[in-house]
């Protein structure tokens, strides 16, 4: 066995695209020698849009007072530096939380199931067999295409359709025409 890198490893004969030990979530998941992970992703940054906005924000408005665009100073004086920190810091923590919550939602693709986890201190994990899917659908709106994203819904057999809440729900995902076209083929592969 040949190694590749601290998260794959990969067998001499086999396709250098498969991954047999991955590291997922922060901790080392060993899945069985047959199940080989196709794709592990997070979902883009627009699916945080808002607290990405909202934090560029809050550092604009410190940049404003602190060079008397906006014009408090006649309120309170010499405060200019200390807004300046205050904003630029509380803006820069809403964007650290940010892509903290995008970092710890994870979604695996593998060629028996696909995964859903989420949570930083609260943990839920959902997965779906390949053979249990009985729908999905992919929405997008016109952002999303813009950036060439999308939310995908999975319903297990026996779960229900369109009116009845999802298996697994991936929200935002990233090159969604790849993931998309790796779902069809292993929806139709079972």
């Amino acid at each position: 066995m040949v190694r590749t890198s601290a998260s794959q490893a990969v067998n001499p004969g086999s396709n250098p695209g498969r991954r047999i030990i991955i590291i997922l979530f922060k901790r080392k998941q060993q899945f069985s020698m047959a199940e080989n992970t196709y794709l592990i992703f997070h979902p883009a940054r627009l699916a945080y849009l808002l607290w990405y906005i909202i934090g560029i924000i809050v550092i604009v408005v410190g940049v404003l007072l602190f060079f008397d665009i906006i014009p408090i100073s006649t309120l309170i004086e010499d405060y200019n530096t200390y807004f300046l920190i205050f904003f630029t810091a509380f803006g820069i923590i809403l964007i650290g939380i940010a892509e903290i919550l995008r970092k710890n939602d994870k979604y695996a693709i593998t060629n028996f199931r696909i995964i859903e986890k989420r949570g930083i201190f609260n943990i839920k994990e959902n997965s779906i067999y390949w053979e249990k899917v009985a729908n999905y659908s992919l929405t997008q709106n016109l952002l999303d295409r813009i950036f060439r994203v999308g939310t995908i819904k999975l319903w297990s057999m026996g779960g229900g359709g369109e009116g009845v809440n999802p298996e697994v729900i991936v929200r935002r995902a990233p090159h969604i025409k790849k993931i998309r076209f790796l779902l069809d083929k292993l929806i139709q592969k079972r």
